[in-house]
């Protein structure tokens, strides 16, 4: 935790600051090889050391995997954090104090009070547990449950009193009421003072990767309702993007590649007490796409161990498609009808909660099951419906690979005990998903009719002053970019830090207010600020510039491919990303043309600019636009 005698420091001077031999020596095991320090490499699995760190240029550098960057992005890589966590955690170690774009030096910010305020509520509520007489009962659950006292230590379990007030005035004179209101802690009145939320409960930190306390959840321990409560949401504090206990797991999720995420608190301790670090638990939602790609700055894979009656697995099969498109492979374990974690791990042993993990199945063959087994009494029109409702599930699949394959499984499992109807059912699906798709595409082409509007202006008579009539039709106002413009724009921005040609080059043809995501048009900005100054451009310094989205995206995309040697101009990516930019920009200028009267468009700049556009759109060198793109 940052303390008020620590420095305020930017990105830059931080990482000037920082020894970055001694910052990746408490990961890795350096050897030195002449003026640098050498090792195996800590992002990927190799027998000869490939990973230099190079103190001169205050970075490291991997041969194999390409990985480079500053001690910031080493921690933020290897422990999967945020760009602005890591670089607090460096800073720590120097006496400094990060400080972003707009959190002046001098303040703290409402992050870190939110921290400071449940840490202190942790310390409370810890203490309370080990030493109040009030808290025999929550003490003798505890010990009912089975849970040690170095598991009561190494999840900072506490107990809130029953009483009213009793949080609120052991915290008045550090900090405020709004502050503790903020965090979730106290209850605002209308009239009158503020009351704790949690009392007579039995209270389980809940903290963020770096295990820092960010909420609370409580546990009656009687009969009171609800059975569990958690802190309501924050600044610091989302439930369906954190996980309980993902601070403790973070190293053993790491280590095997694997996260096993369970329904409950008690079911997470019981498996670290058991030797099953990797467990973690999310927080009386369902596992969302968030709380995957959080899991995989870490993880290769992550399973969902839920009750076989559990409300969660049916909140699960509902995510299928959000799970599956969210980059990580999900698989779902079922436990034994009855059973949960921490019984199954009481009763029957660390060994029965391996065997269910190691029966978990791909999402989407769970999800094909469940399907075809809900639909099984019904016969062949359940057959036909199966098909239908597997289709549409599938047709949500961006992988078309794997939609292959799934196909291929449903098939089998529609066949039952028929295997030479198979291929027939294969191409029955194919033609279903077909159907699904066309349908699909038409419900969304409907939805974006309620967002927006726009107008297809084309030139008719050209005797009557190149005037244009409108007709209307439909589009969504933003459509998702497609993941290669996406990568083209890194691969340009990368090209633009490691060149100074390129960057004149590229910015000369696509200027940074051209390129079409803000986090790319604000590192294009300061490229073309810090070259333009004359000097050689410096990664450190630019980040200090960025706001903390652009810093994310420039610390894990773009930095770390500049150090290789300048691979030649990119020019496929440009035209890429400058023909999705002129298209765009054709749509927008295609609505303002057909509301300008057409006594007016002859001095129009917008429509001088537009009949621009459908001239290149039909002509231009590149052959970039497609006649019967409606211009």
């Amino acid at each position: 935790m940052a303390h008020s005698a620590e420095r305020p420091a930017t990105a830059a001077e931080i990482v000037e600051a920082a020894d970055i031999v001694d910052v990746v020596s408490e990961y890795v095991p350096l050897k030195r090889a002449g003026k640098d320090f050498k090792a195996p490499c800590p992002f990927h699995s190799e027998t000869q050391p490939s990973f230099y760190v190079i103190p001169s240029k205050r970075m490291f550098y991997c041969h194999g995997c390409k990985a480079a960057g500053n001690a910031i992005q080493f921690v933020q890589r290897l422990l999967g954090i945020p760009f602005h966590e890591a670089a607090r955690r460096v800073a720590q170690r120097y006496g400094l104090r990060y400080v972003g774009r707009g959190e002046p030096p001098g303040q703290v910010s409402v992050r870190e009070k939110l921290c400071r305020v449940n840490a202190f509520a942790a310390r409370f509520f810890a203490q309370v547990l080990s030493e109040a007489p009030e808290a025999a009962v929550a003490r003798d659950y505890v010990a009912r449950r089975g849970i040690s006292s170095a598991s009561v230590q190494a999840f900072g379990l506490g107990f809130a009193p029953a009483d009213w007030h009793r949080l609120r005035d052991a915290a008045k004179k550090r900090f405020s009421e709004e502050e503790l209101v903020a965090a979730g802690l106290l209850v605002p009145r209308e009239t009158g003072a503020a009351y704790d939320r949690f009392r007579g409960r039995l209270m389980f930190p809940i903290t963020n990767l770096e295990g820092e306390v960010v909420a609370f959840g409580a546990r009656a321990i009687g009969d009171e309702e609800p059975k569990y409560l958690n802190s309501p949401e924050s600044a610091v504090f989302a439930k369906g993007k954190t996980l309980y206990g993902l601070a403790q797991a973070r190293e053993a999720i790491r280590r095997s590649g694997v996260a096993v995420v369970v329904e409950g608190y008690t079911d997470v301790i019981a498996a670290h007490q058991a030797g099953r670090a990797n467990v973690l638990a999310t927080l009386g939602t369902s596992l969302t796409a968030d709380h995957v790609r959080a899991l995989s700055r870490l993880a290769q894979r992550v399973i969902v161990a839920y009750d076989a009656d559990s409300a969660g697995k049916g909140a699960v099969l509902r995510s299928t498609e959000s799970l599956e498109n969210s980059g990580l492979p999900v698989e779902v374990a079922v436990l034994p009808a009855g059973e949960d974690p921490d019984s199954l791990l009481r009763e029957r042993g660390p060994s029965a909660f391996d065997a269910v993990v190691a029966e978990a199945v791909p999402l989407v063959h769970f999800a094909i099951d469940h399907i075809v087994a809900s639909r099984a009494s019904e016969g062949v029109a359940g057959r036909e419906r199966a098909a239908e409702e597997i289709a549409d599930l599938l047709a949500a699949i961006r992988k078309p690979v794997a939609r292959s394959g799934y196909i291929a499984y449903a098939a089998s499992r529609l066949a039952g005990s028929d295997p030479g109807r198979v291929a027939s059912l294969e191409r029955a699906l194919g033609e279903q998903l077909r159907l699904s798709e066309r349908k699909r595409l038409r419900a969304h082409s409907g939805a974006a009719q309620g967002e927006s509007s726009r107008t297809v202006a084309r030139p008719v008579d050209p005797r009557r002053d190149r005037g244009f009539v409108v007709e209307s039709v439909s589009q969504g106002a933003t459509a998702e970019l497609r993941p290669a413009v996406v990568q083209a724009e890194r691969v340009l921005l990368r090209s633009a830090l490691a060149d100074r040609g390129h960057a004149e080059r590229i910015f000369r043809e696509l200027p940074p207010d051209r390129f079409l995501r803000p986090v790319s048009r604000e590192i294009a900005r300061e490229l073309q600020r810090a070259w333009a100054s004359g000097a050689a451009v410096a990664g450190a310094e630019i980040l200090s510039a960025l706001s903390a989205a652009a810093a994310e995206e420039f610390g894990e995309v773009v930095l770390p491919g500049s150090i290789h040697e300048a691979e030649g101009l990119p020019l496929q990516q440009l035209d890429l990303v400058r023909d999705h930019w002129e298209e765009q920009r054709f749509r927008e200028l295609r609505e303002r043309v057909a509301r300008i009267p057409p006594e007016e468009q002859r001095t129009s700049d917008d429509v001088r600019e537009f009949m621009e556009l459908v001239r290149r759109r039909h002509a231009g060198p590149r052959g970039r636009f497609s006649p019967a793109d409606g211009g």
